[in-house]
């Protein structure tokens, strides 16, 4: 867990220390392959919540694949999230701290 301090300025009360928690989040990592199993490298993974109204794609954690295809996404947020590539999908759920392995077949272009 990373701690942090931040400075806050109170109405009327001055300034004053203000403690933050920020969880490292979770881990996802996996595998993407054609429909034929053969690994496939350069695909970007993004990891995203459900319902992303509001935030920018470049908010989402992402990694691009190896050329094994193996692939490796840190500090994504706890709770329900999607992971995705250009043509494959997932519904998980994380947990802060936790690790979850998600392999994706690609469908033909």
């Amino acid at each position: 867990t990373l701690v942090t301090t931040w400075r806050a300025e109170r109405r009327r009360r001055g300034t004053g220390a203000l403690d933050v928690s920020l969880g490292s989040g979770a881990i996802v990592a996996g595998r993407v392959v054609d429909r034929d199993g053969t690994p496939v490298g350069g695909e970007l993974v993004t990891v995203r919540p459900p319902d992303p109204a509001g935030r920018l794609p470049l908010e989402w954690p992402a990694a691009a694949t190896a050329p094994d295809g193996t692939y490796r996404v840190e500090h994504v947020p706890s709770g329900p999230n999607v992971v995705e590539s250009r043509s494959s999908r997932r519904e998980i759920h994380t947990n802060e701290g936790g690790a979850t392995t998600v392999d994706l077949v690609l469908d033909p272009a």
